[in-house]
């Protein structure tokens, strides 16, 4: 089972809360003598596990063990293969999660030519923080340095990337759009 640890603004604290049920994709059952019995084919998933960054490594033991049915399918007679623990052959089943991603965007009814903004996080950890000002169009080293700057202590641990989307795009009413992705890895 998975959790995430996700911070709730109303009680201003974290609570753990359930995500998802991770299991292989060759996961497998049969339903026998009318239901009275469910047997789930062994595998041993979960028998290893390893992270890294965002990527989670299940292993399985006896994944690959000669299933004589449809994996997926309820079936009503045992397709279980023959000796799983002693036939059955591992495999590895890895998950990737997405790393959470802010547009940071910038627009304006008229062109843009000049002026400076800041960029914060507010209310974040049960705290804020906020760059110094920037000019109309920084690069996205000069973003993802200011971040690191001013939000050292609530990034603790978290690296971001910045990337600019695009160059200053005009608007329908002849202003313009500037526009950069944060992510948080």
């Amino acid at each position: 089972y998975v959790y995430r640890r996700v911070y709730h603004h109303t009680h201003k604290k974290f609570k753990w809360e359930f995500t998802e049920k991770l299991q292989s994709s060759d996961y497998d059952y049969d339903v026998l003598f009318d239901g009275l019995i469910t047997k789930v084919h062994e595998q041993g998933f979960g028998s290893s596990v390893a992270f890294s960054e965002n990527t989670i490594a299940i292993g399985a033991p006896f994944a690959d063990y000669g299933n004589k049915g449809v994996v997926g399918d309820a079936e009503t007679r045992d397709t279980d293969g023959t000796d799983n623990r002693r036939l059955g052959r591992g495999k590895v089943y890895l998950y990737y999660s997405t790393p959470p991603e802010v547009v940071v965007t910038l627009r304006a009814d008229t062109v843009l030519s000049n002026g400076t903004w800041k960029l914060g996080l507010d209310d974040y950890r049960n705290a804020s923080c906020l760059t110094n000002e920037l000019g109309l169009t920084p690069t996205a080293e000069v973003i993802k340095k200011e971040l690191d700057d001013a939000c050292s202590s609530l990034l603790a641990g978290i690296q971001i990337e910045v990337t600019r989307q695009d160059t200053v795009l005009p608007t329908a009413s002849g202003g313009g759009r500037l526009a950069w992705t944060v992510t948080f890895l």
